[in-house]
């Protein structure tokens, strides 16, 4: 758990409550800061009630094949279970054998849909290799605080080379041999 910008806010009140109500004359003020912290507290408990039946899931979309050092385009899904939006902040988890951008993204999830955030990898190794669970945060119902998670996946990929490309670098296109055959050589010596 990490408070969020509201979590802060009542720690602040508590802290300028306390001590404006240690140099207070008045006894009753002196207990004031009990009132920001009886709400974090109360508030942070039924947020974390409310996260505990939170069902999200998450299925990443790429191809099953991809090719050695050529991009290509996947995306996150993600759905829930709530009936109201949900916060959600996630960190690409992708196998070493992908180069990927490491930026943590933040998305807000509709309910009752599925909700896709694509981007894009770059295969650096030869194999076979599955996807890990992807670390998450999610933002609590009244904003409190942001509650870790890691969101379970399994999905398989494989990385070959890209014998296409190899093959053009290798054998010129007809084309240019063509052109290449067509053209007359100047002879030399002759007149």
């Amino acid at each position: 758990m990490h408070l969020a910008q509201r979590g802060y806010l009542l720690i602040v009140l508590m802290a300028l409550l306390g001590i404006a109500g240690t140099w207070s004359d008045d006894p009753a003020f002196e207990s004031a800061w009990l009132l920001p912290a009886f709400l974090l507290l109360a508030g942070l408990a039924v947020e974390s009630w409310y996260l505990r039946g939170t069902r999200v899931s998450v299925g990443m979309q790429l191809a099953p094949r991809l090719k050695l050092g050529r991009a290509e385009l996947g995306a996150y899904a993600f759905e829930h279970n709530r009936g109201l939006d949900l916060r959600l902040q996630y960190a690409r988890a992708l196998p070493s054998a992908l180069r990927q951008s490491p930026e943590v993204r933040e998305l807000t999830l509709p309910p009752g849909e599925e909700l896709r955030d694509e981007f894009a990898v770059l295969p650096l190794r030869l194999g076979t290799a599955r996807s890990g669970a992807v670390p998450a945060r999610l933002l609590g119902r009244l904003r409190l605080a942001w509650w870790s998670r890691a969101l379970p996946q399994d999905r398989p990929f494989t990385v070959a080379p890209d014998l296409l490309r190899a093959s053009r670098a290798c054998h010129p296109r007809t084309s240019d041999s063509v052109i290449r055959s067509t053209k007359k050589s100047p002879r030399y010596g002759s007149t």
